[in-house]
């Protein structure tokens, strides 16, 4: 007998509201910002403008993520000064650059990218291309990224 409701679920919140309530979310979202502003600010969920990903697991010392890079995109050439990568091909094909060397790698292929060697992920195909990266050092943070270059003209 339930009716007439508006149901959101992401990967890590659910909202459940009747329909005659919405105008009301603008308060709600309001009074989560004030009271738990971890809830909006800290998503797993990070978008990009080749992609996105999601971090699955994170410690001190090693983040796991599950990226997901859209056909035709890629990411930017770049190395990390604190951080070793490595990738595994869940679904698609993936273009990469790691070092001097230009890899293919498949569903259930991998490679390793050793602390501070140049690197890119690239999707030629027409499929979504979903890695897991596994990366471990002694700083695992989003500004450990030193792009080489850029096809959105980020610095």
């Amino acid at each position: 007998g339930v009716k007439d409701l508006i149901i959101v679920n992401t990967q890590d919140s659910l909202l459940i509201i009747h329909k005659d309530k919405v105008h009301r979310l603008k308060d709600l979202l309001s009074e989560i910002r004030q009271t738990k502003p971890q809830i909006i600010e800290e998503s797993n969920t990070t978008h990009r403008p080749w992609g996105y990903f999601i971090v699955i697991k994170e410690s001190a010392d090693y983040k796991i993520k599950k990226i997901f890079v859209r056909p035709e995109q890629k990411l930017s050439l770049q190395t990390h000064q604190y951080r070793s990568e490595h990738w595994v091909v869940i679904s698609g094909e993936a273009t990469v650059i790691n070092g001097d060397k230009k890899l293919i790698l498949k569903t259930n292929e991998s490679t390793y990218i050793p602390r501070g060697t140049k690197h890119r992920l690239e999707n030629n195909c027409s499929k979504d291309l979903e890695i897991i990266e596994i990366q471990s050092g002694s700083y695992l943070g989003e500004d450990d990224i030193v792009r080489i270059s850029d096809i959105y003209d980020r610095k």
